[in-house]
């Protein structure tokens, strides 16, 4: 167990609960999450037995099978995503046994909630009624996080622990209910905007392929749940993608402490020294990375702290995070004004974080370097129109927007995709 190096009590771990963003602000991984490597080949998998669904004994037995496959591997999901995993489970959980037989627990869970739901009913009080069946649709998502999780029953049907489970998420809970709620509408709102289109017998097929793609969508949904609130439901998970072997863990959490004592003492120059060469050593171990990058920045290296900082934001902005990319990024920037990033790529989505964090600033500049060092790049016009908005709906700017939006209609390498929500755009501003 690590110590204090100031107190040298036991340190805690907190998991991965103080970098985990909130699910509601990730909504778009989610809908690109069964397209990703394994699942994606399952959807196609799907894709092809839905094709073959009917009311026949053969299209039935697909028919289950499809619910089986699924639901294994929507549990699959739930229990990766909750330990920090953000790539989809590999299709080999598919030909392992399942010895907690979670796909009859959850046929279980639903026969229980139905019954209780029936006993009540012979009451004849329908309030009382009512609220049996709110709370069993209410509590359906705690008792799969349970199930996914725990691999209990007995607990995925106990009312005391499911609502112990809602209230711990609190808000959390209510919103993630909503989602999964919306989520799990589309399959119908698929179903009728496709059925105009396509002959009559494809429409059930195309109705079972969106319920199993929303139904992944979902289940990563609630992993990340667990992952979001771990620290107030008691679970912990790592984030990290790699499963480094135990030496390897503990051989960076030694060069950690040994660090952390050398900045204490106030040898910067050696503590800099020892992580350049840990990471050299492991240099996929994303916190040395930023240990080693927080140093430089402290020391004042400036020509290699641009060296590092342009490494560790590729790496981050591959990893989708964002927040710290832009961390990294606004503090480079205090120690070298000339830091520049390497790709257009990088200034587009960096520039949007900054402007969800209303710091317009950052992110006109970015943009500005985008147009100046990236002419060429594909997706141009739509960075310029960003600015352009930037300029008219958060600064109250006006005159700076339109000029931006008269040279994007002017311009002859823009298609209709920029030039349309330009020319609405400065319509709007020109009332």
């Amino acid at each position: 167990m690590p110590k204090c190096v100031l107190c040298a009590s036991d340190l805690q771990s907190l998991g991965a609960a103080n970098t985990t963003t909130p699910f509601w602000n990730v909504l778009h991984k989610f809908l690109a999450y069964p397209f990703k490597s394994s699942s994606l080949v399952l959807l196609v998998i799907v894709a092809v037995l839905c094709t073959q669904l009917s009311l026949s004994l053969v299209g039935l037995a697909i028919g289950f099978l499809i619910l089986l496959i699924s639901t294994r591997y929507a549990y699959a999901i739930i229990d990766e995503a909750a330990g920090g995993k953000t790539k989809p489970p590999g299709l080999s959980i598919l030909f392992v046994v399942d010895e907690d037989k979670l796909f009859l627990k959850q046929i279980v869970v639903f026969i229980v909630m139905g019954a209780a739901v029936g006993v009540v009913s012979i009451l004849e009080s329908p309030f009382i009624t009512f609220l049996a069946t709110a709370f069993c649709t209410f509590a359906l998502p705690a008792s799969i996080l349970i199930l996914a999780t725990d691999k209990s029953l007995v607990a995925a049907i106990n009312p005391l622990v499911l609502s112990q489970l809602m209230m711990r998420l609190g808000i959390g809970y209510v919103v993630l209910y909503a989602f999964i709620n919306i989520l799990g509408s589309g399959p119908m709102v698929i179903t009728n905007v496709v059925s105009g289109y396509v002959q009559q017998e494809y429409v059930l097929p195309v109705y079972a392929l969106a319920t199993v793609y929303f139904w992944f969508a979902s289940a990563y949904m609630m992993g990340y749940t667990m992952l979001q609130y771990q620290e107030e439901i008691g679970y912990r998970a790592d984030t990290d993608e790699d499963e480094g072997d135990q030496e390897e863990t503990s051989q960076s959490e030694e060069v950690l402490r040994q660090v952390t004592i050398l900045v204490v003492e106030g040898r910067f120059e050696e503590a800099c020294d020892t992580l350049n060469i840990a990471v050299r050593k492991s240099p996929s171990d994303l916190l040395l990375q930023q240990r080693l990058n927080k140093i430089l920045l402290a020391i004042g290296r400036s020509g290699e702290l641009k060296r590092h900082s342009g490494k560790l934001i590729d790496r981050l902005v591959e990893m989708e995070m964002l927040a710290l990319a832009v961390d990294v990024h606004e503090n480079t920037l205090k120690c070298a004004p000339d830091f520049k990033l390497s790709a257009p790529e990088q200034l587009v989505k960096l520039a949007r974080t900054y402007q969800d964090r209303s710091q317009y600033k950052h992110a006109l500049a970015l943009l500005a370097d985008l147009t100046k060092r990236f002419p060429e790049y594909e997706d141009i016009g739509s960075a310029i129109l960003q600015a352009a908005r930037i300029y008219a709906d958060q600064l109250n700017q006006p005159e700076k927007a339109i000029p931006l939006l008269r040279y994007i209609l002017k311009s002859n390498k823009f298609d209709e995709s920029s030039k349309k929500p330009a020319n609405d755009l400065l319509r709007m501003l020109s009332r």
